[in-house]
C-alpha cells in the first residue's frame, strides 16, 4: 500500500513537471506577439497624425502700451501715428518717446511739467506778451502751434492733460514731412488710449496734497463683442496755487471712444 501511494505521488510530480516548460513557453511567446505588432501599430499612427497649430502664450496686463515692447513697458516700439511706417528704431529721426509707464512713474500729470524734464526743450514763461495756455520752446524754436494729438494739430492755448494719453512723442529738428508747417525746432504729438475688444477692466486713481490738491482719475474699458469695444477716460482735479491765492487750478474732462475693428475677407 505503501509503494502505491509513493508511485502515484511520483507519478503527479512527473506531470506536474512536463506542464512547467509549456507555461514558460507561452509567457515567453505573449512578448514576441505583442512586439510583432508594434509596427503595424505604428504604421496606423502614422496615417492618423494631425498637424496641431503653434500656440504662443505671452504674459500681458490690462494696462499695456500696445505701442511698447512686449516685456519693456519703457521702450516704445512704434509709433502711435500711421504715418511713421517703420519702427521707431529704422526712422531716420530724432524721437524722443515717453511711455504711460514712465510718464506715471515720474508723478507728473501735466504736459508742460512733463516736457520741461525733457532735455532741448523749456517752457515760456510770458515772453513778448503771450501769458495765455502752456509755451513749448524746442531747440530755441517756438513750438506752440506743433502740438498734435494722435496726428491731428492741436494749437489751442489751453493747459493740457495726460489722463488720456498712452504716449508722447517728441519729434526734434526741422520735421515738416510729419508735422507740415512750420515745425523748425520740433514737434510733439500726444497718443491718446484706444478701445480694445480683447479684455475688460475698471481703474481708478487718486491722489491728494496740500494746497488742497486732489485729483481722481477712471478708466473704464468694456468689450462689446469681438469687432466692437468702449472705453472711457474721466478726470476731476483742483488744486490751489500755494502764495498766490485766491489763484484756482480746476479742471474736469472726460473723454469717450468707441473703437470697432475692420473685417477683411
Amino acid at each position: 500500500m505503501d509503494k502505491k501511494t509513493a508511485n502515484s505521488s511520483g507519478k503527479l510530480t512527473l506531470r506536474t513537471t512536463r506542464l512547467a516548460p509549456g507555461a514558460t513557453a507561452l509567457s515567453i511567446g505573449l512578448p514576441a506577439l505583442l512586439l510583432g505588432s508594434l509596427p503595424l501599430a505604428n504604421m496606423a499612427m502614422a496615417d492618423d497624425t494631425i498637424m496641431l497649430d503653434t500656440m504662443q502664450v505671452e504674459e500681458r496686463t490690462v494696462d499695456t502700451n500696445p505701442y511698447a515692447e512686449p516685456g519693456a513697458p519703457y521702450k516704445a516700439k512704434v509709433s502711435g501715428d500711421s504715418r511713421h511706417v517703420k519702427d521707431i528704431a529704422e526712422t531716420p529721426q530724432t524721437m524722443t518717446v515717453l511711455t504711460q509707464t514712465q510718464i506715471q512713474e515720474s508723478g507728473r500729470s501735466d504736459l508742460k511739467d512733463i516736457l520741461d524734464a525733457q532735455p532741448g526743450i523749456t517752457l515760456g514763461t510770458g515772453e513778448n506778451g503771450n501769458a495765455f495756455g502752456d509755451r513749448y520752446v524746442i531747440r530755441g524754436h517756438e513750438a506752440r502751434s506743433d502740438v498734435f494729438v494722435d496726428g491731428l494739430r492741436d494749437p489751442g492755448m489751453t493747459t493740457r492733460e495726460s489722463f488720456a494719453v498712452e504716449q508722447v512723442e517728441i519729434t526734434k529738428g526741422p520735421s515738416s514731412t510729419f508735422a507740415g508747417r512750420g515745425s523748425t525746432g520740433g514737434a510733439v504729438n500726444s497718443i491718446t488710449k484706444q478701445a480694445s475688444s480683447e479684455y475688460d477692466f475698471n481703474k481708478v486713481e487718486a491722489g491728494l496734497g496740500t494746497d488742497n490738491y486732489r485729483r481722481i482719475t477712471l478708466d473704464t474699458n468694456q468689450s462689446i463683442n469681438d469687432d466692437l469695444a468702449v472705453r472711457a477716460n474721466i478726470l476731476h482735479g483742483y488744486e490751489e496755487i500755494p502764495d498766490r491765492a485766491p489763484n484756482v487750478k480746476s479742471v474736469t474732462a472726460l473723454r469717450y471712444l468707441a473703437r470697432t475693428k475692420r473685417r477683411t475677407n
